[in-house]
């Protein structure tokens, strides 16, 4: 993983990713405050900051976003420094099944929310019908 900070626009963008996949990871039912802009655009709020999420092919843009806060919280938020493409090899060795749920869902990284922020999305998930 690498990244970039543009002081001009107040962003970062990641590049040489693995894993990661903005839609996969915001859409699949673990958090429920985000909104989808667009294609592939996203605001998201998480531990008092607001943030724009812009992917493209090769790349994701965090925005407004200064590298300090990158670094200090949306690295560990969305788990950018564990390895998922190894755990993904390990799970999907020898069994038939997890290797359809990482082909169907490999850009989905779970995410290290605010312990309140999980048990609400929690009790929220078993009144709503998550696909």
């Amino acid at each position: 993983m690498r990244y970039e900070y543009d002081g001009n626009l107040e962003s970062v963008t990641l590049k040489d990713f693995d894993s990661f996949d903005a839609g996969q990871t915001l859409e699949c039912g673990q958090c429920f405050r985000y909104a989808k802009l667009s294609g592939s655009r996203y605001s998201l709020i998480a531990h008092k900051k607001t943030l724009r999420i812009e992917q493209g092919d090769d790349k994701v843009v965090f925005s407004p976003c200064g590298l300090d806060e990158f670094k200090n919280i949306w690295i560990n938020y969305f788990d950018l420094n564990t390895d998922y493409k190894k755990i993904k090899q390990i799970l999907i060795k020898d069994d038939e099944v997890m290797k359809k749920a990482v082909e169907h869902g490999g850009g989905i990284r779970l995410l290290n929310q605010d312990k309140w922020e999980v048990l609400i999305s929690f009790i929220i998930s078993q009144n709503k019908r998550i696909p």
